[in-house]
């Protein structure tokens, strides 16, 4: 795909588990200078909806602050996400409701070429047993604005949020 986090997804699942299964044959030989005869790839049983940890950067869009991926290849380019088909319904949901609170707020997304700007990423992770899901707010110096309005958006199964602040030039 475009976005850069899902490389494979373009692909008919079987010719995914294909190509997987060449490229550890070819770390292994080539790489490693390992010969050995591999055991096939046992399939997942998910093949949507099965990650449990996605880092979201922001972007400047139209409607305002979105969360996405960065292009392939790309540092300097993001794709915003709509839908993430790899990420949980309660993790889009948790998306969604960053971006309306970023939007709400009138919060400006981190420029890397100026140096200007606060919203930077966005890590969910879930509890694959659980269902819980905290939430990391990376952003450049300053205090969370309007705390209970994100408080207020953010589904219930958010057991947490952290804020942490990156005042550096770099990701």
């Amino acid at each position: 795909g475009v976005c850069g986090g899902c490389a494979w997804q373009d692909l008919d699942y079987a010719e995914q588990v294909r190509h997987k299964a060449a490229q550890v044959d070819d770390a292994l030989r080539r790489l490693g200078r390992i010969e050995i005869e591999l055991e096939p790839i046992v399939p997942a049983t998910e093949q949507y909806g099965y990650r449990n940890k996605l880092e979201y950067s922001w972007a400047a869009a139209p409607e305002g602050p979105a969360l996405g991926f960065h292009r392939a290849g790309r540092w300097d380019e993001l794709v915003p996400v709509e839908t993430c088909h790899i990420a949980s319904p309660a993790g889009n949901d948790v998306r969604r409701a960053f971006e309306r609170w970023a939007r709400e707020a009138g919060l400006a997304v981190y420029d890397g070429r100026t140096g200007e700007g606060y919203l930077r990423n966005l890590v969910v992770r879930e509890g694959a047993h659980t269902g819980q899901i905290l939430a990391m707010l990376v952003t450049a110096a300053g205090a969370v604005p309007e705390p209970d309005r994100l408080r207020a958006l953010v589904p219930e199964s958010v057991v947490g949020v952290v804020h942490a602040e990156n005042a550096g030039l770099g990701e």
